[in-house]
């Protein structure tokens, strides 16, 4: 450090502007051709900078800096910036990477109490257990996937259509509103996609058409998200039933959980869907409504 001054920066006590001074020496190798013949030069050349830095240094009262200011140079670089002798000169580019750290003791104040060691604390004698002989050695886990589904299928719903409403659902008389039978996206809901039950979706969505007087808004949305293995009928597939739970949501009440049975058939286009409470108890049923199905048989292995 060559000096210092206070930087006076309203708001930042002790702030200074200090002058450093970094040194470095750099090796340059001339090469030249004398009479054909290279010829090599090595010489060293000292490299001062005088650069200002902004610092927080605690200082005394009479403006003495009270830390230590250690400046690090940890990089150069160095280049040619004209390869030509410029009279007895050549310019170079000498770039020097710096780091600045203001070091100064500090007691820190622990607050602390006398202590002594604590009592032993007892451990409980267990007299170890050995397994009976022989053990049952350990099996092996499940190397295949459970068996895939008999069948699959895949139905579609949107337009108004009338369902029945059981007394758990709000309402007595069937209930006409939209309703929509879908996978949540927009497409065919689908049960054992590519015969993979995991591969399974079920959104429903009924929104009721408003009456001439004040009734029970009967609207509501379920989701299923558990399916159990369907069952089929066989050669030729025409029918489709799986059963499983759910989210149900009836429109103004809270979220609860629910069974559900569709039943699909190609043959008639028709679907049938009961939703329970976990009872037992119907809350809705869609029965014979008019929908786009499709059922197909899955290979076994």
């Amino acid at each position: 450090m060559l000096g210092s001054r206070s930087a006076n920066i309203p708001g930042v006590a002790n702030a200074r502007i200090v002058t450093l001074g970094q040194g470095a020496t750099i090796r340059v190798t001339f090469t030249c051709l004398v009479g054909g013949i290279p010829q090599t030069l090595t010489q060293d050349f000292p490299v001062t900078f005088i650069d200002e830095v902004v610092l927080c240094v605690p200082t005394l009262p009479n403006g003495t800096i009270d830390a230590d200011i250690v400046c690090r140079v940890f990089d150069a670089r160095c280049n040619v910036v004209f390869n030509q002798l410029l009279g007895n000169f050549v310019l170079l580019e000498v770039v020097l990477c710096k780091e600045v750290q203001v070091h100064r003791l500090v007691k820190l104040e622990v607050e602390a109490k006398f202590c002594g060691p604590r009592q032993a604390i007892p451990i409980e004698e267990i007299s170890p257990e050995c397994i009976p002989f022989p053990n049952f050695p350990e099996q092996c886990p499940t190397f295949f996937p459970p068996e895939n589904c008999l069948c699959q299928g895949g139905v579609f719903v949107n337009g108004t259509r009338t369902i029945t409403v059981t007394g758990g659902g709000g309402g007595l008389a069937p209930a006409t509103g939209n309703l929509l039978i879908d996978n949540g996206f927009g497409s065919t809901a689908i049960i054992c996609d590519q015969c993979t039950l995991a591969k399974s979706s079920l959104n429903v969505v009924f929104n009721e058409t408003p009456g001439g007087e004040p009734t029970v808004d009967q609207s509501f949305t379920f989701i299923a998200t558990e399916f159990n293995q369907p069952t089929c009928t066989t050669t030729p597939v025409e029918t489709l039933t799986v059963t499983g739970f759910g989210k149900f949501q009836l429109a103004g009440q809270a979220q609860r959980d629910v069974a559900f049975t569709l039943i699909l058939n190609e043959t008639t286009q028709r679907v049938n869907l009961v939703i329970s409470d976990i009872s037992g108890t119907e809350i809705f049923a869609i029965v014979d409504v008019a929908a786009s199905i499709n059922i197909e048989q899955c290979e076994r292995f």
